[in-house]
């Protein structure tokens, strides 16, 4: 089970718990938040693996949208990713995922906010040998 909580827009302060067993796709709901202009937090703590990889892998996605449709700035491993120009937010949006995929990191959120989104890595997904 993961827990959202809206911070911002006309669902301000309303909490959701979603469970597997209700097959919420997790993109769905989180681009309905970001069209109503709202921002959120996910307490995973609760969270199977699978809920935690699908829901984690949706918000990442959505909030980078979110910042780059909005022109403010991705940075991922001290690369800028920024455009005014919304046509090149697909592609500039496919390299910071290639990036953030390639980089065999586990990321999270370090700000998300007016200024923009930090991703930052947290550990490799696989040990070295």
């Amino acid at each position: 089970m993961i827990r959202i909580k809206i911070l911002s827009g006309p669902h301000a302060g309303k909490e959701r718990e979603v469970t597997e067993v209700m097959n919420i796709p997790p993109q769905d709901l989180l681009e309905q938040l970001w069209q109503l202009g709202s921002h959120w937090e996910i307490d995973y703590s609760h969270a199977s693996q699978a809920e935690m990889f699908d829901w984690g892998r949706a918000d990442l996605v959505t909030r980078c949208m979110r910042a780059l449709f909005a022109g403010l700035p991705v940075t991922f491993l001290g690369e800028v990713y920024q455009t005014s120009d919304l046509n090149q937010v697909p592609a500039l949006a496919s390299k910071l995922d290639d990036a953030i995929g390639d980089s065999g990191y586990v990321v999270t959120f370090e700000q998300d906010d007016r200024h923009g989104l930090t991703v930052v890595a947290v550990e490799r997904e696989h040990k070295l040998q």
